[in-house]
Order: C-alpha cells, then structure tokens, then sequence
C-alpha cells in the first residue's frame, strides 16, 4: 500500500509539473489516462487516481472527443495543494536567480546569501540576462519544492509571467535591487536616488553646473529609471536647469570606436559640459574606453563620478576614478534574511528595505 501511494503522489506530481510547465500554452493538451499509465510505467486505476486528484481542484477541463486541457488561468496557486508535498521537509530550501556569475556586485551579493542562510538549503544559478533562462529557473526551482525564491531579475520591461504567476500566489519571493511595478514582492535595494544625489553635489561643490549624464544601456531597468528621474529632480531643485544626456548604445560594440565619433561631436556640440556622471558600471566602462580613445583626461578636461564601481578586486589595475558604491553584501544578507522571515511567517509580509550607499573620491574629480 505505502508503495502504491508513492507511486499516486509521484503520478499527482508529475501532472503538476507538466501544468506548470505549460501554464502558458494555449490548448496544451495533456496525456490519456493510458498514455499517462504507459509513460510513467504504473496502473490505470492510478493514472486515474491522479487525474481525479487535479480535477477536483478545477485546473483542468476536458473535452469529449478532444482530451484533457489547462484550465484557462491556472496559475501556481491553484496548484499549490499538489506542489507543497515537495515542501514538507525537515529542512527548508531557498532558491537563488541572479543574472550574471562573473560579476564583482552579484558575486558578494551571492556570497553574502551563502554566508547568512543558516537554517535552509541554499541553490544558486545564474540566468546569463536572459528572461527565458530566468523562467525556466523559476519552473525547476518550484518542481524541486524549494519553499522561497530570491530574484536578481533580469532587465526587461516585459516581466515572464513566471514571475507574474508568483506574485499571484503569494509564494515567498524577494527580488533584489529591481522594483517590478504592479507586482506584489518586497524589494530590497540600494539608494539608487541618493547614489545620483551625491554624485550631483560632488561635482557641484567642485564649480560643476552643465553636467552630463552617460548610459551606455540599450535596455532600462527601474534601478536606472530610478537614477535618471533624481537627475532632473535634484538639478531643478537648486534651480539648474542645464539637463544633458548622452544614450550610448554600448551593447553593440564592447571596444566602444564605433561611437567615438558621435561622443566627440556631442561634447564638441555642448561645449559647456564641464562634468559627467556614468549611470552604471557598464557606463562608466565604455567611459573610460571613450576618454582613452578620445584622449580625454580627468580631472583635467572634464571631472566625472562613477557608479556602481566597487573598491576589492579593482579589475581596472589603476587607481580608481571617483564613484559611489552599492553596498552588495548587505544587499545579499537582508535578501536571505527576509524570505526566510516570509517562510517562517507566512502571514506577515516583510517590507522592502533600501540599503544605503557611499562616495569615494578618486583621480577622477579635483580635490577642494
């Protein structure tokens, strides 16, 4: 008997699966009851015992002559019930997504969840930017039975409705550093409007009044957006009104010459430009790549800060330029800290947290 029950669950379970893996497939049929008894090696009476299973949880329609179809939206939490007997374990399990393994920033951040997630089973993967790799994680993650999700989100400004799916049905999920407008996750992220401000009132207190804001990002992201708004906010709020932007499309040419040309006949069209803030580390990259092609010298030409460089593992082997830093491991160590709250105490959703950041002064700006 205790092998037949196995057998039914592990039966339920794969249903369950092959349902959330195809959430989003208009009229995806699923398999006959033989079809389901031939596949997964067992007994039509519990092929059927499993069907009976999923359709008393109105998640499946099935139509006479045609087979046994996805209800029309069906999403995680209707099949919860199934899925949660992964869940019941003595020992909890979290999943982490971030985007990109060889990154200085997502690396701490990671290091940071290993270090503080005693308690649960951590996995980590890396969806490499891409929103198909980001969703297909997600699926395995909730086939695994994991009980809560960290979310490093890829930059898109279309969400996979994986991640949609989930904040319908309120499964513990922390995203970091991104705020996803319209879903319901908590967030925990760094002060990307104070990162801006500092910025602007370093290069204020130098003399600095027609300052350029460079993105070198074809995709925005509402970290960036986030950026770009406290831009205009702070300069109209002292009264300059003297807004610049230079969208540097860097994704199509890592060695940045093929946009040398259009650089130097911005900065020689706007020749009041007497500073520039990098809105990203990839900004301040292809930057730094323009001013050497270019010849362009800081402090001496124009002063410049630059976000989100990072002071361990100077990758650059020179002296820093002047930038202001996330703080990636606290970053990491509130986003493992806050879905394991949420596991713990399903009721009491904790609230996004932004974590501060700081200024440091180097070659790239005078000293006063």
């Amino acid at each position: 008997m205790a092998n037949q029950l196995s057998l039914y669950r592990k039966t339920t379970l794969y249903l369950a699966n092959l349902i959330l893996n195809n959430l989003n497939e208009p009229n995806y049929r699923l398999p006959t009851e033989s079809e389901l008894a031939a596949t997964q090696n067992i007994s039509r009476i519990t092929a059927r015992k499993a069907y009976k299973e999923i359709e008393d949880l109105h998640i499946i329609t099935r139509v006479k002559g045609k087979g046994t179809f996805i209800a029309p939206g069906t999403t995680f939490a209707d099949l919860d019930p199934i899925l949660q007997t992964n869940r019941e374990r003595a020992f909890k399990q979290v999943g982490a997504i971030l985007p990109l393994y060889n990154s200085q920033h997502v690396m701490e951040i990671n290091a940071a969840i290993s270090e503080n997630a005693g308690g649960v089973k951590l996995l980590s993967s890396f969806s490499n930017m891409s929103q198909q790799n980001e969703q297909m994680l997600i699926n395995e993650y909730i086939q695994m039975g994991v009980n809560g999700l960290i979310i490093y989100p890829v930059d898109n400004e279309i969400y996979n409705t994986s991640l949609i799916n989930l904040s319908i049905s309120n499964f513990p999920v922390v995203l970091v550093d991104r705020n996803l407008p319209g879903l319901t996750f908590p967030t925990v992220m760094s002060d990307h409007k104070n990162m801006i401000k500092l910025a602007l009132e370093h290069l204020t207190a130098r003399g600095n009044s027609h300052i350029l804001l460079f993105n070198a990002n074809i995709k925005t992201n509402s970290s960036l957006s986030e950026r770009r708004d406290e831009y205009i906010r702070v300069l109209c709020e002292c009264g300059n009104y003297n807004n610049y932007f230079f969208n540097f499309e860097g994704d199509t040419d890592s060695t940045s010459r093929s946009f040398a040309a259009s650089f130097k006949d911005y900065l020689h069209d706007n020749p009041k430009i007497t500073a520039i803030i990098a809105l990203d580390y990839s900004s301040g990259i292809h930057l730094l790549q323009l001013a050497d092609i270019l010849g362009i010298k800081f402090p001496n030409d124009y002063e410049a800060v630059f976000t989100d460089f990072k002071t361990p593992n100077n990758s650059l082997k020179t002296e820093l330029p002047t930038y202001v830093e996330q703080d990636s491991f606290k970053l990491g160590e509130e986003a493992i800290s806050m879905v394991k709250n949420q596991i713990e105490r399903p009721d009491v959703k904790p609230e996004s947290r932004i974590i501060p950041v700081r200024l440091v002064q180097g070659y790239s700006t005078r000293e006063i």
